[in-house]
């Protein structure tokens, strides 16, 4: 999979065989048609309103807003769904098993980001990379990805 920040995914296994690219634009009809959703759920929080849609027994998440927009996109760890294991950004796989491993990748291709109290946020590039187990040091499992579609958006 390659991502274009606040653009697109591509190459996302669809459940079928088949990789679709997911956009910007997409929303949960076009979502629920290139993709078997295993289960959907809403969601009404003070911070967020939607639906949020699982794939792969929850290796794939999709939010959506209110309007029914693609808000953001969350693979879980570990990944290994239809022999895609990889989430490429300018070369380098994002998917990584810690998370000191992704703050590397960050340093390296210079993108700033922010330590959070469950991660680290790269809001430039419309990362955060999530860990269960989180607490000062960031030589920890990583236990999740989220994309998200468009600036500003994340939680």
């Amino acid at each position: 999979m390659d991502l274009i920040p606040f653009s697109s995914v591509s190459a996302v296994p669809t459940g079928q065989g088949t990789l679709i690219d997911i956009t910007s634009n997409d929303d949960f009809i076009d979502i629920s048609e290139k993709f078997i959703l295993s289960n959907v759920r809403g969601r009404r929080k003070p911070y967020y309103v939607g639906l949020r849609a699982f794939l792969f027994e929850a290796k794939i998440a999709f939010e959506f807003n209110d309007q029914y927009k693609l808000h953001s996109v969350e693979f879980r760890q570990p990944y290994d769904v239809q022999n895609a294991s990889a989430l490429y950004f300018q070369g380098k796989n994002l998917l990584q098993d810690k998370l000191i491993s992704a703050q590397r990748i960050l340093e390296e291709a210079k993108i700033s980001f922010e330590i959070s109290d469950v991660g680290i946020d790269a809001p430039e590039i419309g990362l955060s990379f999530y860990s269960d187990s989180f607490d000062d040091s960031l030589d920890v499992d990583l236990d999740s990805v989220t994309v998200f579609l468009a600036p500003n958006l994340q939680r």
